[in-house]
Protein backbone atom coordinates (compact mmCIF):
# COMPACT_ATOMS: atom_id res chain seq x y z
CA UNK A 1 0.00 0.00 0.00
CA UNK A 2 1.48 3.52 -1.00
CA UNK A 3 2.75 5.89 2.01
CA UNK A 4 0.06 8.22 1.59
CA UNK A 5 -2.90 5.62 0.25
CA UNK A 6 -4.56 4.98 3.62
CA UNK A 7 -4.74 8.80 4.71
CA UNK A 8 -6.23 10.13 1.41
CA UNK A 9 -8.78 7.16 1.85
CA UNK A 10 -9.31 7.83 5.35
CA UNK A 11 -9.45 11.44 5.12
CA UNK A 12 -12.16 11.47 1.71
CA UNK A 13 -14.52 9.34 4.36
CA UNK A 14 -14.17 11.72 7.69
CA UNK A 15 -14.92 14.52 5.22
CA UNK A 16 -17.87 12.95 3.36
CA UNK A 17 -18.91 12.14 7.56
CA UNK A 18 -18.24 15.78 8.14
CA UNK A 19 -20.19 16.77 5.23
CA UNK A 20 -23.79 17.41 4.66
CA UNK A 21 -26.13 16.13 2.06
CA UNK A 22 -29.91 16.82 3.73
CA UNK A 23 -31.23 18.86 5.83
CA UNK A 24 -29.78 18.56 10.02
CA UNK A 25 -33.81 18.84 10.42
CA UNK A 26 -34.26 15.56 9.57
CA UNK A 27 -33.87 12.50 11.16
CA UNK A 28 -31.45 9.72 9.47
CA UNK A 29 -32.15 5.81 9.65
CA UNK A 30 -28.88 4.31 10.47
CA UNK A 31 -31.44 1.10 10.69
CA UNK A 32 -29.75 -0.92 7.90
CA UNK A 33 -26.35 -0.12 9.45
CA UNK A 34 -27.25 -1.48 12.77
CA UNK A 35 -28.67 -4.82 11.58
CA UNK A 36 -25.08 -5.48 10.58
CA UNK A 37 -23.52 -4.36 13.53
CA UNK A 38 -22.97 -7.67 16.07
CA UNK A 39 -24.48 -7.57 19.40
CA UNK A 40 -21.46 -8.26 21.47
CA UNK A 41 -20.13 -4.77 19.81
CA UNK A 42 -18.54 -3.08 22.46
CA UNK A 43 -19.26 0.14 20.95
CA UNK A 44 -21.45 1.80 18.07
CA UNK A 45 -21.77 5.13 17.00
CA UNK A 46 -23.96 6.85 14.20
CA UNK A 47 -23.12 9.92 12.47
CA UNK A 48 -25.49 12.26 11.09
CA UNK A 49 -23.23 13.02 8.19
CA UNK A 50 -26.42 14.90 6.27
CA UNK A 51 -26.43 17.50 9.25
CA UNK A 52 -22.77 17.90 9.41
CA UNK A 53 -21.79 18.74 5.73
CA UNK A 54 -23.83 21.84 5.96
CA UNK A 55 -22.19 22.81 9.10
CA UNK A 56 -19.08 22.67 7.22
CA UNK A 57 -19.87 24.82 4.58
CA UNK A 58 -19.85 21.85 1.86
CA UNK A 59 -22.60 21.02 -1.17
CA UNK A 60 -23.07 17.82 -2.10
CA UNK A 61 -24.92 16.50 -4.92
CA UNK A 62 -25.25 12.67 -5.35
CA UNK A 63 -21.60 10.97 -4.11
CA UNK A 64 -19.45 14.45 -5.26
CA UNK A 65 -18.84 16.84 -2.39
CA UNK A 66 -17.97 20.32 -3.23
CA UNK A 67 -15.52 21.55 -0.22
CA UNK A 68 -16.13 24.90 1.60
CA UNK A 69 -13.13 27.70 1.94
CA UNK A 70 -12.62 26.27 5.53
CA UNK A 71 -12.40 22.45 4.12
CA UNK A 72 -10.04 23.49 1.51
CA UNK A 73 -8.15 24.96 3.51
CA UNK A 74 -7.29 21.78 6.19
CA UNK A 75 -6.95 19.97 2.41
CA UNK A 76 -4.34 21.76 1.33
CA UNK A 77 -2.59 21.85 4.51
CA UNK A 78 -2.74 18.36 4.98
CA UNK A 79 -1.70 17.12 1.47
CA UNK A 80 1.89 16.35 0.97
CA UNK A 81 3.75 17.05 -2.36
CA UNK A 82 3.47 13.56 -3.87
CA UNK A 83 -0.43 13.59 -3.04
CA UNK A 84 -1.20 17.49 -3.59
CA UNK A 85 -4.71 18.14 -5.40
CA UNK A 86 -5.41 14.25 -5.08
CA UNK A 87 -8.41 14.64 -2.11
CA UNK A 88 -10.27 17.28 -3.53
CA UNK A 89 -10.09 15.64 -7.31
CA UNK A 90 -11.38 12.47 -5.57
CA UNK A 91 -13.95 14.51 -3.84
CA UNK A 92 -15.13 16.33 -7.04
CA UNK A 93 -15.19 13.46 -8.82
CA UNK A 94 -17.01 11.28 -6.51
CA UNK A 95 -16.00 8.44 -4.21
CA UNK A 96 -19.39 6.58 -4.75
CA UNK A 97 -19.88 6.96 -1.13
CA UNK A 98 -23.52 7.75 -0.21
CA UNK A 99 -22.80 10.79 2.63
CA UNK A 100 -26.20 10.68 4.50
CA UNK A 101 -25.21 8.31 7.54
CA UNK A 102 -21.88 6.45 8.80
CA UNK A 103 -21.43 4.60 11.54
CA UNK A 104 -18.07 3.29 13.53
CA UNK A 105 -18.14 0.44 15.79
CA UNK A 106 -15.81 -2.11 17.88
CA UNK A 107 -15.32 -5.53 17.87
CA UNK A 108 -12.64 -6.58 20.08
CA UNK A 109 -9.41 -4.96 19.84
CA UNK A 110 -10.61 -3.63 15.83
CA UNK A 111 -12.80 -0.61 15.24
CA UNK A 112 -14.88 -0.30 11.44
CA UNK A 113 -16.32 2.55 9.75
CA UNK A 114 -18.76 1.66 7.98
CA UNK A 115 -22.05 3.36 5.06
CA UNK A 116 -23.90 3.03 2.43
CA UNK A 117 -22.67 3.70 -1.34
CA UNK A 118 -24.45 5.73 -3.73
CA UNK A 119 -21.87 3.63 -6.80
CA UNK A 120 -20.38 0.05 -5.70
CA UNK A 121 -18.04 0.21 -9.13
CA UNK A 122 -16.94 3.89 -8.34
CA UNK A 123 -15.92 3.62 -4.75
CA UNK A 124 -14.05 0.81 -5.93
CA UNK A 125 -11.98 2.68 -8.67
CA UNK A 126 -10.96 5.61 -6.16
CA UNK A 127 -9.75 3.23 -3.79
CA UNK A 128 -8.01 1.09 -6.40
CA UNK A 129 -6.09 4.62 -7.31
CA UNK A 130 -4.73 5.17 -4.12
CA UNK A 131 -3.87 1.46 -2.78
CA UNK A 132 -1.41 -1.16 -4.47
CA UNK A 133 -3.18 -3.76 -5.68
CA UNK A 134 -7.16 -4.35 -6.52
CA UNK A 135 -10.22 -5.78 -5.20
CA UNK A 136 -10.54 -9.70 -4.96
CA UNK A 137 -13.76 -11.68 -3.98
CA UNK A 138 -12.85 -13.69 -0.68
CA UNK A 139 -15.44 -15.53 0.87
CA UNK A 140 -18.48 -13.59 -1.59
CA UNK A 141 -16.89 -10.53 -0.18
CA UNK A 142 -14.53 -7.67 -2.36
CA UNK A 143 -11.48 -6.76 -0.58
CA UNK A 144 -8.71 -4.31 -1.26
CA UNK A 145 -6.32 -3.84 1.86
CA UNK A 146 -8.37 -2.64 4.95
CA UNK A 147 -11.22 -2.29 2.78
CA UNK A 148 -14.25 -4.81 2.12
CA UNK A 149 -17.68 -4.36 -0.42
CA UNK A 150 -20.09 -6.29 -0.21
CA UNK A 151 -23.20 -4.69 -2.66
CA UNK A 152 -23.81 -1.23 -1.57
CA UNK A 153 -22.26 -1.46 1.57
CA UNK A 154 -18.15 -0.99 2.93
CA UNK A 155 -16.20 -1.23 6.11
CA UNK A 156 -12.50 0.14 6.45
CA UNK A 157 -10.48 -1.61 9.28
CA UNK A 158 -9.08 1.18 11.17
CA UNK A 159 -6.55 -0.52 13.00
CA UNK A 160 -4.83 -2.14 10.60
CA UNK A 161 -4.00 -2.05 7.00
CA UNK A 162 -5.65 -5.78 6.31
CA UNK A 163 -9.53 -7.06 6.82
CA UNK A 164 -10.89 -9.79 7.61
CA UNK A 165 -13.13 -11.62 4.64
CA UNK A 166 -14.70 -14.36 6.94
CA UNK A 167 -15.76 -11.45 9.63
CA UNK A 168 -17.58 -9.15 6.91
CA UNK A 169 -19.21 -12.18 5.84
CA UNK A 170 -20.69 -12.80 9.45
CA UNK A 171 -21.74 -9.12 10.16
CA UNK A 172 -23.68 -9.05 6.62
CA UNK A 173 -25.34 -12.74 7.44
CA UNK A 174 -26.55 -11.54 10.89
CA UNK A 175 -30.52 -12.41 12.17
CA UNK A 176 -32.17 -9.67 14.52
CA UNK A 177 -31.51 -11.74 17.81
CA UNK A 178 -27.42 -11.55 16.51
CA UNK A 179 -26.74 -7.88 15.65
CA UNK A 180 -26.97 -4.49 17.64
CA UNK A 181 -30.84 -4.27 16.74
CA UNK A 182 -31.45 -6.83 19.56
CA UNK A 183 -29.91 -4.16 22.08
CA UNK A 184 -32.46 -2.33 24.28
CA UNK A 185 -31.15 0.85 22.89
CA UNK A 186 -30.92 0.34 19.51
CA UNK A 187 -34.37 2.42 18.83
CA UNK A 188 -32.52 5.29 19.66
CA UNK A 189 -29.70 5.09 17.18
CA UNK A 190 -32.05 4.38 14.15
CA UNK A 191 -33.33 7.28 14.12
CA UNK A 192 -31.18 10.15 15.45
CA UNK A 193 -31.81 14.35 15.37
CA UNK A 194 -28.19 14.83 16.94
CA UNK A 195 -25.34 15.52 14.95
CA UNK A 196 -23.69 11.67 16.41
CA UNK A 197 -25.06 9.74 19.07
CA UNK A 198 -23.38 6.17 20.88
CA UNK A 199 -23.38 3.77 22.86
CA UNK A 200 -20.82 1.71 24.59
CA UNK A 201 -20.54 -1.70 26.97
CA UNK A 202 -18.56 -0.30 30.26
CA UNK A 203 -16.98 -3.63 30.66
CA UNK A 204 -16.02 -4.05 27.00
CA UNK A 205 -14.61 -0.34 26.68
CA UNK A 206 -12.68 -1.64 29.86
CA UNK A 207 -11.52 -4.39 28.36
CA UNK A 208 -10.12 -3.02 25.33
CA UNK A 209 -8.36 0.33 26.82
CA UNK A 210 -5.10 -1.20 27.75
CA UNK A 211 -5.49 -0.86 31.45
CA UNK A 212 -3.92 -3.32 34.13
CA UNK A 213 -6.11 -5.47 35.56
CA UNK A 214 -5.61 -3.56 38.55
CA UNK A 215 -6.88 -0.24 37.22
CA UNK A 216 -9.89 -2.55 35.75
CA UNK A 217 -10.99 -3.81 39.11
CA UNK A 218 -10.92 -0.52 40.79
CA UNK A 219 -13.05 0.96 37.78
CA UNK A 220 -15.38 -1.54 37.84
CA UNK A 221 -15.90 -1.49 41.53
CA UNK A 222 -16.14 2.33 41.61
CA UNK A 223 -18.91 2.65 38.70
CA UNK A 224 -20.60 -0.35 40.51
CA UNK A 225 -20.35 1.86 43.90
CA UNK A 226 -21.94 4.72 42.17
CA UNK A 227 -24.77 3.47 40.17
CA UNK A 228 -26.68 0.27 40.54
CA UNK A 229 -26.08 -2.60 37.57
CA UNK A 230 -24.00 0.05 35.83
CA UNK A 231 -23.93 -1.91 32.37
CA UNK A 232 -23.60 0.60 29.79
CA UNK A 233 -23.07 4.70 28.61
CA UNK A 234 -25.14 6.27 26.29
CA UNK A 235 -23.35 10.14 24.45
CA UNK A 236 -24.62 12.54 22.08
CA UNK A 237 -22.74 15.15 20.55
CA UNK A 238 -24.41 18.18 18.76
CA UNK A 239 -21.84 21.44 16.91
CA UNK A 240 -23.60 24.18 16.69
CA UNK A 241 -22.92 27.99 16.72
CA UNK A 242 -19.79 29.16 19.40
CA UNK A 243 -19.97 25.49 20.67
CA UNK A 244 -20.06 22.10 21.02
CA UNK A 245 -21.97 20.40 23.37
CA UNK A 246 -22.17 16.56 24.80
CA UNK A 247 -24.93 14.64 27.05
CA UNK A 248 -23.91 11.07 28.41
CA UNK A 249 -25.85 9.37 30.99
CA UNK A 250 -25.13 5.33 32.32
CA UNK A 251 -27.58 2.69 31.74
CA UNK A 252 -28.53 -0.93 33.69
CA UNK A 253 -28.81 -3.66 31.85
CA UNK A 254 -32.05 -3.44 30.73
CA UNK A 255 -31.22 -0.60 28.79
CA UNK A 256 -32.85 2.38 31.58
CA UNK A 257 -31.03 5.08 33.23
CA UNK A 258 -29.26 3.56 35.84
CA UNK A 259 -30.00 4.70 39.54
CA UNK A 260 -26.95 6.33 41.21
CA UNK A 261 -26.89 5.39 44.41
CA UNK A 262 -25.66 7.86 46.75
CA UNK A 263 -27.25 10.59 48.18
CA UNK A 264 -27.28 13.90 45.89
CA UNK A 265 -28.09 17.90 46.49
CA UNK A 266 -27.40 20.64 43.94
CA UNK A 267 -24.19 23.12 43.96
CA UNK A 268 -25.44 26.33 46.27
CA UNK A 269 -24.27 28.52 43.28
CA UNK A 270 -24.26 31.73 45.72
CA UNK A 271 -21.24 29.43 47.83
CA UNK A 272 -19.54 29.01 44.98
CA UNK A 273 -19.58 32.69 43.79
CA UNK A 274 -18.52 33.75 47.09
CA UNK A 275 -14.89 32.63 46.58
CA UNK A 276 -14.83 35.31 44.35
CA UNK A 277 -12.25 36.61 41.87
CA UNK A 278 -10.87 35.04 38.67
CA UNK A 279 -9.42 31.75 37.79
CA UNK A 280 -7.53 29.42 35.02
CA UNK A 281 -10.04 26.28 36.66
CA UNK A 282 -12.83 26.36 39.03
CA UNK A 283 -14.30 23.42 40.65
CA UNK A 284 -17.12 22.89 42.77
CA UNK A 285 -19.14 19.51 44.13
CA UNK A 286 -21.48 19.15 46.74
CA UNK A 287 -20.96 16.74 49.56
CA UNK A 288 -24.08 16.59 52.42
CA UNK A 289 -23.16 14.75 54.94
CA UNK A 290 -25.38 12.20 54.01
CA UNK A 291 -23.45 11.51 51.14
CA UNK A 292 -20.13 11.02 53.08
CA UNK A 293 -21.68 8.52 55.31
CA UNK A 294 -22.86 6.02 52.77
CA UNK A 295 -19.84 6.36 50.69
CA UNK A 296 -17.69 5.49 53.64
CA UNK A 297 -20.04 3.02 54.70
CA UNK A 298 -19.59 1.25 50.73
CA UNK A 299 -15.99 1.58 50.93
CA UNK A 300 -15.41 0.32 54.53
CA UNK A 301 -17.39 -2.91 53.53
CA UNK A 302 -14.09 -3.90 51.18
CA UNK A 303 -10.52 -3.88 51.44
CA UNK A 304 -8.55 -0.78 52.49
CA UNK A 305 -8.21 1.57 50.29
CA UNK A 306 -6.41 5.24 50.11
CA UNK A 307 -10.49 6.52 49.40
CA UNK A 308 -11.26 5.17 52.77
CA UNK A 309 -8.07 7.26 54.53
CA UNK A 310 -9.62 10.37 52.01
CA UNK A 311 -13.03 9.87 53.35
CA UNK A 312 -11.86 9.80 57.03
CA UNK A 313 -10.63 13.39 56.68
CA UNK A 314 -14.01 14.71 55.14
CA UNK A 315 -16.35 13.33 58.16
CA UNK A 316 -16.71 16.97 58.72
CA UNK A 317 -18.19 18.48 55.38
CA UNK A 318 -21.57 19.26 54.95
CA UNK A 319 -22.38 21.07 51.87
CA UNK A 320 -21.01 22.93 48.96
CA UNK A 321 -17.08 23.14 48.26
CA UNK A 322 -15.44 25.19 45.62
CA UNK A 323 -11.93 25.91 44.34
CA UNK A 324 -10.88 28.21 42.41
CA UNK A 325 -7.04 27.45 40.72
CA UNK A 326 -4.49 29.39 38.98
CA UNK A 327 -0.65 28.51 37.75
CA UNK A 328 1.90 27.32 40.45
CA UNK A 329 -0.35 25.59 42.74
CA UNK A 330 -2.09 29.27 43.44
CA UNK A 331 -6.25 28.84 45.11
CA UNK A 332 -8.84 30.36 46.61
CA UNK A 333 -11.66 27.86 47.91
CA UNK A 334 -14.90 27.45 50.32
CA UNK A 335 -15.72 24.31 52.21
CA UNK A 336 -19.08 23.94 54.04
CA UNK A 337 -18.98 21.77 57.22
CA UNK A 338 -21.40 21.10 59.92
CA UNK A 339 -18.96 22.66 62.49
CA UNK A 340 -17.65 19.27 63.78
CA UNK A 341 -15.02 16.66 63.16
CA UNK A 342 -13.25 18.88 60.95
CA UNK A 343 -9.95 19.27 63.01
CA UNK A 344 -8.52 16.09 60.53
CA UNK A 345 -9.47 18.35 57.62
CA UNK A 346 -7.75 20.98 58.72
CA UNK A 347 -4.86 19.77 59.79
CA UNK A 348 -4.51 18.22 56.07
CA UNK A 349 -5.16 21.34 54.23
CA UNK A 350 -2.51 23.10 56.79
CA UNK A 351 -0.03 20.67 55.78
CA UNK A 352 -0.42 21.01 52.38
CA UNK A 353 0.33 24.59 52.60
CA UNK A 354 -3.00 25.70 52.65
CA UNK A 355 -3.97 28.69 54.60
CA UNK A 356 -7.54 28.00 56.48
CA UNK A 357 -9.79 30.57 57.77
CA UNK A 358 -12.81 29.42 59.96
CA UNK A 359 -15.98 31.54 59.49
CA UNK A 360 -18.85 30.10 61.59
CA UNK A 361 -19.13 26.65 59.80
CA UNK A 362 -17.32 27.78 56.74
CA UNK A 363 -13.61 26.86 55.72
CA UNK A 364 -12.07 29.36 53.71
CA UNK A 365 -9.10 28.30 51.44
CA UNK A 366 -6.48 30.03 50.09
CA UNK A 367 -2.98 29.51 48.66
CA UNK A 368 -0.86 32.19 46.93
CA UNK A 369 -2.68 34.75 44.28
CA UNK A 370 -4.93 32.34 42.24
CA UNK A 371 -5.84 34.45 38.85
CA UNK A 372 -7.17 33.61 35.10
CA UNK A 373 -9.35 34.33 32.44
CA UNK A 374 -12.12 33.19 33.70
CA UNK A 375 -14.70 35.25 36.17
CA UNK A 376 -15.13 32.88 39.25
CA UNK A 377 -18.96 34.82 39.91
CA UNK A 378 -20.29 34.38 36.49
CA UNK A 379 -18.88 30.93 36.11
CA UNK A 380 -20.81 29.76 39.08
CA UNK A 381 -24.32 30.54 37.22
CA UNK A 382 -23.12 27.82 34.76
CA UNK A 383 -23.16 25.38 37.65
CA UNK A 384 -26.75 25.69 38.48
CA UNK A 385 -28.64 22.35 39.32
CA UNK A 386 -25.86 20.28 39.40
CA UNK A 387 -24.34 18.41 41.73
CA UNK A 388 -20.60 18.49 40.08
CA UNK A 389 -19.00 21.56 37.74
CA UNK A 390 -16.09 21.94 36.48
CA UNK A 391 -15.04 25.23 34.27
CA UNK A 392 -12.00 25.56 32.66
CA UNK A 393 -10.88 28.58 31.15
CA UNK A 394 -6.94 28.53 30.17
CA UNK A 395 -6.05 26.06 27.81
CA UNK A 396 -2.42 26.96 27.52
CA UNK A 397 0.12 23.89 27.91
CA UNK A 398 -2.42 21.69 27.27
CA UNK A 399 -3.15 19.55 24.29
CA UNK A 400 -5.93 21.34 23.66
CA UNK A 401 -4.68 24.71 23.44
CA UNK A 402 -4.59 24.42 19.51
CA UNK A 403 -8.08 24.07 19.24
CA UNK A 404 -8.65 27.59 20.20
CA UNK A 405 -11.06 26.88 23.13
CA UNK A 406 -12.17 29.84 25.56
CA UNK A 407 -13.87 27.70 27.90
CA UNK A 408 -14.62 24.28 28.64
CA UNK A 409 -17.65 23.07 31.68
CA UNK A 410 -18.44 20.01 32.60
CA UNK A 411 -21.28 19.07 34.94
CA UNK A 412 -22.90 16.12 36.66
CA UNK A 413 -26.94 17.01 36.76
CA UNK A 414 -29.35 14.83 39.05
CA UNK A 415 -31.53 13.56 36.62
CA UNK A 416 -34.51 11.59 38.15
CA UNK A 417 -32.63 8.44 39.65
CA UNK A 418 -29.45 8.56 37.75
CA UNK A 419 -26.94 11.49 36.64
CA UNK A 420 -26.81 13.40 33.40
CA UNK A 421 -22.85 14.16 32.13
CA UNK A 422 -22.94 17.55 30.56
CA UNK A 423 -20.01 19.07 28.70
CA UNK A 424 -19.60 22.45 27.20
CA UNK A 425 -17.21 23.39 24.96
CA UNK A 426 -16.84 26.91 23.51
CA UNK A 427 -14.83 28.85 21.34
CA UNK A 428 -14.31 32.97 20.79
CA UNK A 429 -16.42 33.70 17.77
CA UNK A 430 -20.54 32.91 19.13
CA UNK A 431 -21.43 33.50 14.94
CA UNK A 432 -19.19 30.82 13.84
CA UNK A 433 -20.24 27.32 13.97
CA UNK A 434 -17.47 25.29 16.44
CA UNK A 435 -17.28 22.61 13.58
CA UNK A 436 -15.68 25.32 10.96
CA UNK A 437 -13.57 26.54 14.03
CA UNK A 438 -11.81 23.49 15.08
CA UNK A 439 -11.38 22.93 10.98
CA UNK A 440 -9.93 26.18 10.72
CA UNK A 441 -7.11 24.96 13.56
CA UNK A 442 -6.62 21.24 12.65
Amino acid sequence: MKKNSYFLLMLAVVVAMLLPACSGNKTADAGDLLATIPSDASLVVVVNSGALLEKADCKVSDDKIEPGADVKALLERMNTSDSAGKIEKLLADGTGIDPTVMAVFQVGYYYYITGFLADPAKFKEAVEKDYTGSFSTEDGIDICANVAVSNSRFWINMEQGSIDSKEIKHFTALDTSQSFLNNNYSDNLKEFSKDVEGWGNINGMLNTAGLSFQDRATAQVTIQTLFEDASSFTFSIEFDKGVASLEAEILNSKGKVAKFQLPTKELDVETVASVGGTSRILAALSMPAKMISKLTKEVSSKSPSVLGEYLKVLQGVDGTAACAMGTDGAMRGVITTSGNNIGMLTDVLGQSGINVNKEGNILRLSKGEASGPGDVATLSKDFKGAMFGLAISDFSGTPYEKYGFTQSVLKLIPDGDGIQIDLQCKVADENDNILLTLIRKL
